[in-house]
């Protein structure tokens, strides 16, 4: 729908991608909501031996002013960044221990960038031959290339389904824990004191070979402190 394109060549699509919204009970019962006992007692985790609490919901299935506010503004946010027009589902759940949102919509962007092929006087792709993994040989494509020897890629404009893109665009790996800086951001920005919750020392990600590199940069810097403490107490002595 909407004149959204997607590849037909990809063995699969995503179509959806989901987000939850929710808090701690200590915030929804600062705005009023009510959580009773269970009787029974989380096994695992942070909370393990607390016991687990559920929301008490009225007949009406009514939440307090505030809350509302407070899931309305994150939906708001949420359309902003993905589009309003790409949500395709939005929820307040209230049968498990937090309040939460459900939020699914489609990744749509749009540019995308694809691969440039190479083609014969007719307009058709040249294809060579090649040996898969499984040692079989099949016939692909040949992707053209600039004079440095790089594959050349054509951005296209329009609208398209593509997750991969989608959270390219969105920062790549650091996607993740910048939506959340910006949604923290956002949401205080409304009234709501949250915290950004735990970010740990590596939030945006680090590759393998980032972390590889940093870590052979601080073995190397503790050898330069060991060699400069022999060389100063060879001096001593």
């Amino acid at each position: 729908s909407n004149n959204i394109n997607y590849n037909p060549n990809k063995k699969s699509t995503k179509v959806l991608n989901g987000l939850i919204i929710t808090s701690g009970q200590e915030f929804f019962e600062h705005y009023g909501m009510e959580f009773k006992d269970t009787g029974e007692f989380y096994k695992t985790g942070d909370n393990a031996g607390q016991p687990i609490r559920h929301v008490v919901i009225d007949e009406n299935h009514n939440l307090p002013a505030e809350i509302k506010k407070f899931f309305d503004e994150s939906l708001n946010f949420i359309k902003e960044y993905v589009g309003s027009e790409n949500i395709r589902y939005a929820a307040i759940h209230l049968d498990e221990s937090t309040p939460h949102m459900h939020i699914y919509f489609t990744p749509v962007v749009n540019e995308v960038k694809r691969k440039v092929f190479e083609l014969d006087e007719n307009g058709h792709q040249l294809k060579h031959e090649i040996v898969n993994k499984n040692g079989e040989k099949k016939l692909v494509p040949i992707q053209k290339k600039d004079e440095n020897g790089k594959n050349i890629y054509e951005t296209v404009k329009g609208k398209f389904l593509n997750s991969d893109q989608f959270w390219k665009q969105k920062g790549g790996k650091a996607s993740f824990a910048k939506i959340q800086d910006d949604y923290n951001e956002f949401i205080i920005s409304k009234g709501f004191d949250l915290d950004r919750g735990h970010v740990g020392a590596n939030r945006h990600h680090q590759t393998k070979l980032e972390h590889r590199i940093k870590v052979l940069e601080e073995t190397a810097n503790q050898l330069e402190n060991q060699i400069a403490l022999y060389e100063e107490t060879k001096t001593i002595n």
